[in-house]
């Protein structure tokens, strides 16, 4: 019985332990800055807490995290934290029910955060950041230069210079915000009439004239918004995507517009636009 009971008090240690060693606090701060891009920060974003209940949610989203398998293709983060010396890329909207990160150099391997810590890291970011859930919603928002449709197109030279419409990526799963950030780059190239690299979104088999000397579009999309489902369907030899859209060309009335994706199935491979219709 003496020795049950030492057995006893040996195991209650080491769960106590264990609990000590899951549930510990291992750093001081934590730093997050707003992403232009996967390696840009945003001028002027940086937060950081101190407080230990704020450090302790952004560890535990670390240290209870679900690593996703394979490896994803996906749009520019919103966020990057700092704990310690380990940097993290975040994907975190109040629109979105659960979080997500990647380890910064590692690039394809994808964490999704519990949903409980999830909305812990939300409440911590909408208040210390104003533009919270709208990282994405403006793709390059200090675009220079303006595109070249008739001044009759806009009421205003304020309305004539002003960035395009995008779609909030942050709104889309991550199988589809490849897809979206795909459709805000076409939107971004246009509106800058860079034609080399609207042609470098296309398929090589693309319906398009890859010269577009004279015939390259001028007009900026002013309103863009997903209509319907986005399907994504898997053939013998690629992967095929179809998003259909309702968007405004210089403060128009909305068109539909069905866009046509494909992706090899190679590691490596990167959805491109096969079709706009």
């Amino acid at each position: 019985m003496k020795k049950g009971f030492i057995v006893g008090i040996g195991v209650i240690a080491v769960l106590a332990a264990l609990s000590l060693f899951l549930f510990r606090v291992s750093e001081d701060k934590v730093v997050v800055q707003r992403m232009v891009d996967f390696e840009t920060a945003e001028l002027n974003s940086q937060m950081e807490w101190t407080d230990r209940d704020a450090v302790r949610s952004f560890e535990y989203a670390v240290r209870f995290a679900k690593r996703e398998p394979g490896t994803v293709d996906i749009a520019a983060p919103p966020y990057s934290f700092t704990l310690g010396d380990n940097s993290y890329l975040l994907w975190i909207s109040p629109d979105y029910e659960l979080g997500q990160f990647m380890k910064a150099g590692q690039t394809g391997t994808l964490y999704t955060v519990r949903q409980s810590l999830a909305e812990k890291l939300k409440k911590l970011l909408s208040q210390a950041d104003s533009r919270f859930g709208k990282a994405a919603g403006t793709l390059d928002s200090e675009v220079e230069g303006s595109p070249a449709p008739s001044d009759e197109a806009f009421s205003s030279p304020d309305e004539r210079s002003a960035a395009p419409a995008y779609l909030d990526e942050s709104k889309f799963s991550v199988e589809e915000r490849p897809l979206i950030h795909l459709i805000n780059l076409r939107i971004k190239y246009l509106f800058e009439e860079d034609q080399e690299s609207f042609i470098a979104l296309y398929t090589e088999s693309a319906p398009i004239d890859r010269t577009l000397a004279e015939d390259f579009p001028r007009f900026k999309i002013t309103s863009v918004e997903v209509d319907g489902g986005i399907v994504i369907n898997e053939q013998r030899s690629l992967f095929e995507a179809v998003v259909q859209v309702k968007e405004s060309k210089d403060f128009g009335e909305p068109s539909s517009s069905v866009y046509v994706f494909q992706k090899g199935k190679d590691e490596d491979a990167e959805w491109l636009i096969a079709d706009v219709d």
